[in-house]
């Protein structure tokens, strides 16, 4: 080993780094030890440069190697041969140099800070969601040895306010007793205080709605108070349209989640073998004039996939399928994600030579009102603009189709439409542009703080659902059993102000899309094979990069928030 390195060329600084570096794509995270004299050849080059650097945290150095999962040997490689170009480290000044332990170091302390932030919190708010992914766990033997087992495992990630990653943790049984065992565990273990939760958002399986065991309730016996329940519309419009799919063409014995008809055999058909599908053909405009106006800022936001439904249903619309938007690839297709399924059906309604009638309705139905609803979530995503959104299904359903597919929609929206609950009702209506509805609203919210019933109410969907109704007043005969729990500590004066000025809102959405994006970023750490604390740093960390750095500001700027 050279005491003092002379680099005549970059490839002689390459080969240098290469010798000493680790070039595991992870080794940010790898726990194997490292050679004797690696380590002492680190401290050295540390002690050498450690008045250059001494100052530095490397803070925002840190969260760009997490936004991109960039190893630290890759980037100690790339940061000293940037260095090496631009002659600020040569044979003769070596203090510049970048050393991989300083990296390593600022990287974990970097990652030790991110994690102590969600600890010590109180929470007015909790978002959750899971998925079941496969790990390994390593278990002792009879000879005392241990060995590797790979396990599935139910992993909860969970998110608050300002889009705020929690962590996540792990339920081996997956049934909701031990998923709310669990939680409290984590929560009580990272000092996240929820005794004063306000509202709950998840998406409106069974296993977190169920009025007597689901998730919530149990959520509202461990801090003994009622909670509003934020069920994700989305997902509740999805359930619509699967409804109505599955009456037009068939149940599903598929786990694609498509019928078995027609229609779902041939989108099914187009999914597995995309280069085979048909032309597109001169297809009819399906008029749909209150298809909802939105920013171009909006649709930035967009995922991939939602995108590319907002440019198919304008398609649809305008009757015009651009060429290039006719080659671009569709997402694929399960039934967790009916977003894509969306957009087959209208896609294989394009490229359709003989449109049957029940193609046509359900090419109708996906415009106006699944792709309706979800853009008008997509412009106005408060919590408080959820009944109205909900209240807008029933309204273009009865606009639009006959009695028959009304029903589906009602038998649909009487198994998942919480937001038409009268604690949701109420304060949707306190904000409505309607002053009457806000002074009804008023009315009720001051009668429930009379009657001050303090016992566990039980959260169940109206089942005397109107789906005449034109205002939210009219849903339901339902009575407000309990203030709704989001306005608990609001004062009366204030609610009187709301009810005759408007202007009433809260911080909270009414989807639970940003929860689904924390499930995707604990699935890209869960299955690493390092400590718990370790995947649980990294996801907090990389959560954290996300919000400082985006690819659209290293495009324009590359401007990094200041600490």
């Amino acid at each position: 080993m050279r005491s003092s390195a002379q680099y005549e060329t970059h490839e002689d600084f390459r080969q240098e780094e290469e010798h000493f570096y680790p070039t595991d794509s992870d080794n940010e995270d790898n726990s194997q030890e490292e050679d004797t004299d690696t380590l002492d050849w680190y401290d050295d080059m540390e002690e050498k440069n450690s008045g250059f650097y001494r100052n530095t945290n490397f803070r925002n150095l840190s969260c760009a190697l997490d936004r991109f999962s960039i190893s630290n040997a890759a980037a100690v490689d790339v940061i000293n041969s940037f260095l090496l170009d631009c002659d600020h480290i040569n044979s003769h000044n070596q203090e510049a140099k970048l050393n991989f332990r300083k990296i390593e170091r600022c990287r974990k302390e970097n990652r030790k800070m991110l994690l102590s932030s969600i600890s010590n919190l109180k929470l007015s708010y909790l978002g959750f969601d899971g998925k079941q992914l496969k790990i390994t766990e390593q278990l002792p033997t009879l000879d005392g040895q241990t060995i590797r087992v790979p396990k599935i495992r139910e992993h909860i990630s969970m998110t608050t306010i300002q889009d705020k990653y929690l962590g996540f943790f792990t339920s081996e049984k997956g049934d909701a007793a031990s998923i709310s065992e669990n939680m409290f565990e984590y929560l009580e273990e990272r000092n996240i205080d929820i005794t004063d939760l306000k509202i709950v958002g998840c998406d409106g399986t069974a296993l977190n709605t169920g009025c007597n065991t689901g998730l919530i309730r149990r959520l509202e016996d461990k801090i003994d108070r009622n909670v509003q329940h934020s069920v994700c519309l989305l997902h509740c419009e999805e359930k619509v349209l699967e409804k109505v799919m599955f009456y037009l063409d068939g149940e599903s014995k598929n786990p694609d989640g498509l019928p078995d008809g027609p229609i779902g055999s041939e989108i099914r058909k187009a999914a597995n073998e995309p280069e085979n599908r048909p032309s597109v053909t001169d297809f009819a405009p399906i008029y749909c004039p209150e298809f909802p106006q939105i920013d171009a800022e909006i649709v930035k936001g967009m995922s991939r996939d939602q995108r590319m439904l907002f440019n198919i249903a304008k398609a649809c619309i305008e009757g015009k399928y651009s060429h290039r938007l006719r080659n671009s690839k569709i997402g694929h297709l399960s039934s967790a994600r009916w977003n894509n399924t969306a957009t087959y059906i209208l896609d294989h309604y394009m490229r359709c030579t003989n449109l049957s009638d029940k193609l046509t309705q359900l090419v109708n139905f996906t415009i106006k009102i699944y792709a309706c609803g979800f853009l008008d979530v997509k412009r106005q995503s408060n919590f408080v603009h959820g009944p109205l959104h909900t209240l807008n299904i029933m309204a273009r359903t009865r606009e639009f189709f006959p009695s028959d597919i009304q029903n589906v929609v009602l038998k649909a929206l009487s198994d998942n439409g919480f937001f038409l609950h009268k604690e949701n009702l109420v304060v949707g209506m306190l904000a409505s542009p309607d002053e009457q509805e806000r002074i009804k609203a008023y009315l009720q919210i001051m009668e429930s703080r009379r009657n001050n019933v303090t016992e566990r109410r039980v959260f169940r969907i109206p089942k005397d659902i109107n789906i005449n109704a034109q205002k939210l007043s009219e849903v339901t005969s339902d009575a407000l059993v309990i203030e709704p729990p989001v306005l608990k500590g609001i004062d009366d004066d204030q609610l009187m102000q709301w009810a005759q000025n408007g202007g009433f809102s809260v911080p909270y959405e009414c989807h639970s899309q940003r929860v689904e994006a924390a499930v995707q970023l604990t699935s890209s750490v869960a299955m690493k094979d390092i400590p718990f604390e370790s995947k649980l740093g990294k996801a907090v960390a990389i959560s954290e990069a996300r919000k400082k750095i985006t690819y659209n500001s290293i495009i324009k700027n590359y401007e990094l928030s200041e600490e």
